[in-house]
């Protein structure tokens, strides 16, 4: 007489496998989400470092250069921050320290690599530098050793610079 055992599969149901499929979705799209922010912070840390750096750089290509910050003054606005003959020189065969710096922070301000938000401006003893952040902040820094991140509710960095320097 044959006894009724119940068989028993090996393997896992396929509702089983499309919940774990989905759980594993979820914490995906969650961890992606946090990375995004965090490259955000990232730019934003990166940009303030180097416009800090560009203060002491600054100072020493003052002191290079005859206690002069230039020869031309000028205000250059959104990517033009490459004024000839002076700290922010970027077309001279060997550019500075701070039109080195300067390249970085154009590459990581908010609207790069095709418009970023970054005015600097210059005379023979002043120097300013202000960027807008991609958490939507304004960072600048001065030749007086200013240096504030100011909040969004200006227009664009120019609106934070008065007179060769940081408001």
């Amino acid at each position: 007489m044959k006894k009724n055992h119940p068989t028993y599969h090996k393997g896992f149901t396929l509702i089983e496998l499309l919940v774990v499929v989905a759980i594993i979705a979820l914490l995906a799209a969650t961890i992606l989400a946090s990375l995004g922010s965090a490259r955000t912070k990232a730019k934003d840390a990166r940009t303030q470092s180097e416009l800090a750096s560009m203060r002491a750089q600054a100072e020493l290509y003052n002191s290079d250069h005859s206690f002069s910050y230039g020869s031309v003054t000028g205000t250059a606005s959104l990517a033009t921050c490459t004024l000839a003959s002076t700290l922010f020189d970027t077309s001279s065969a060997v550019p500075n320290t701070v039109a080195k710096l300067m390249t970085d922070v154009l590459a990581n301000a908010s609207g790069a690599p095709t418009t970023p938000d970054v005015t600097c401006a210059n005379t023979s003893t002043t120097w300013v530098v202000a960027a807008k952040l991609q958490a939507g902040t304004y960072s600048c820094v001065d030749s007086n050793g200013i240096s504030k991140v100011y909040a969004s509710t200006y227009a664009s960095s120019s609106a934070v610079v008065s007179g060769g320097h940081c408001l």
